[in-house]
Formats: C-alpha cells, structure tokens, sequence
C-alpha cells in the first residue's frame, strides 16, 4: 500500500513540475530569439532616374506599410523573412554605425537612403548613398549595413 502511496505522490510531482516547463517550438531558443515590438524599421529611399521617393515602415510582425512614389507594395513579411531582417538589423546596430555615409560625389541618378533602427529601446538613423547593388558608396561604409541594404533589396522586392 505505502508503495502504491508514493507512487502515486511522484506521478503527481512530475505532473506539476511538466506543468511548469517552459515549452519551446523545436529550432527556437528563447536565447536566440531576438524581442522586438513596434515599428523596427522606417526605411526611405530616394532618387534614381525615375525620381522615385519611398517609405517603407517595417514592424515586428511583419507587417510593411509602403508610401510614395516607386514600385514598392504593403506587404506581410513570413516569420522567417522577419528573422533575417531582425539579424540583419541587430548587426547593422552592433556595428556602430555611423550618421552617415554619404560619399562627397553625389553625381548621377544614384538612390539616397535613410534607415531608422529601433530595437531594444534603441533608435538609430543611418544615410548612405548607394554606388551599385551589393557594393558600398562609402569606402568606410560598414559591410553589415551594406548587407542589410541587400537583405532590403530582396525583402521588398
């Protein structure tokens, strides 16, 4: 009967420490995910031979919001395609970047764009202007920002 008695006493204790588990989605560490709310990404680009002038707003959710004039379109980004950009943010921050990158020539029909990066309660902004897809406009334009502007690219698109 005592034998009975205590089995019964553990199957109750597992129960109630299974109850209190933290369940995670198999791949997913809740180290690795990255929280963020709100608007993460205010995204603006200008110029070009088309005279085009954009807005992209990009929220934790995924949802995109596009104003202006250009090709752009509102959207709703997967939660994998969120991710990406969230990593591709948070290195752009980790690099330290700069106001700015604007090169001193300006010259010919090139896109202007201005980022502003909120996560963690941080908000930075960040110009540059660009010199040909995947290459910096800058000589000192950090790699991470000129690989979040290729992350954008094909996000947007």
């Amino acid at each position: 009967m005592r034998v009975m008695e205590r089995g019964i006493i553990g199957l109750l204790i597992l129960i109630g420490l299974a109850g209190c588990a933290n369940l995670v989605q198999p791949g997913a560490s809740p180290l690795d995910s990255p929280v963020a709310t709100g608007v993460i990404l205010h995204y603006q680009r200008v110029g070009g031979i088309g005279g085009f002038d954009e807005t992209w707003t990009i929220e934790a959710t995924g949802r995109v919001t596009h104003t202006g004039r250009g090709p752009g379109t509102d959207r709703q980004l997967t939660p994998d395609q969120v991710a990406q950009l969230i990593g591709a943010l948070r290195a752009a921050q980790a690099a330290g970047l700069n106001e700015s990158y604007i090169p001193a020539n300006t010259c010919c029909d090139r896109f202007m764009h201005t980022l502003t990066i909120t996560l963690d309660g941080r908000a930075s902004t960040v110009r540059t202007l660009d010199a040909a897809p995947d290459k910096p406009a800058a000589p000192d334009e950090p790699s991470a920002l000129t690989a979040l502007l290729a992350t954008l690219n094909v996000l947007l698109r």
